[in-house]
């Protein structure tokens, strides 16, 4: 599945939570920065959109580093379970297994 199409069916599940303010980012002038980016809750968050088979590239694990350093968080996802996990751990704070990928 193409990048845009999970990015389509990531954004569009980010935007019934209320309150919830999230925005597809397209910057052709720098590169690295997250495809999506939110904040909900006052806790800001990225994501990063690729293929299964898709890696970070080091422009982009430079600035995951500099969102961490700022105390937000960071998700390089494949498909929309990988958000749903990472929203009901590190957002809503609740216990539960997540899929770790090797």
């Amino acid at each position: 599945m193409h990048e845009k199409i999970i990015q389509a069916k990531i954004i569009k599940w980010l935007k019934t939570i209320p309150d919830n303010y999230v925005r597809k980012i397209s910057d052709r002038y720098r590169s690295g920065i997250p495809d999506i980016i939110g904040c909900y809750k006052g806790r800001f968050y990225s994501i990063e959109v690729k293929q299964p088979i898709g890696k970070l590239s080091k422009i982009q694990i430079y600035e995951m580093g500099e969102i961490f350093k700022a105390e937000g968080l960071y998700l390089c996802a494949k498909d929309l379970d990988d958000v749903k996990g990472f929203w009901n751990v590190q957002i809503e704070g609740k216990k539960t297994k997540v899929k770790v990928r090797g």
